[in-house]
């Protein structure tokens, strides 16, 4: 049974895996619990969302952990686009 890939968010002042809010020290941890028994690349895959405002310093920090940890990082990019609309 396959579960669902890691999700990682980073927001301005919070870290989220799997939506629980984690102290910025705690991802590894986190995501090695997680991770546990998968032996498959593509299943230790974590994607990583990031707000705009968050800090380099924090990304760089949370992202280490999470290589660390024996995470594959991905990142899901928020695509913005304009939508006209006829009247």
């Amino acid at each position: 049974q396959q579960d669902e890939h890691l999700i990682v968010e980073l927001k301005r002042n919070a870290v989220l895996v799997n939506g629980d809010p984690v102290k910025t020290n705690e991802v590894k941890v986190r995501v090695i619990a997680k991770l546990a028994g998968k032996t498959r690349l593509e299943d230790r895959v974590v994607i990583v969302k990031s707000a705009k405002d968050v800090p380099y310093h924090n990304w760089i920090e949370v992202t280490s952990q999470i290589e660390d940890a024996g995470g594959i990082i991905t990142l899901q990019l928020e695509e913005e686009r304009t939508v006209d609309v006829p009247q």
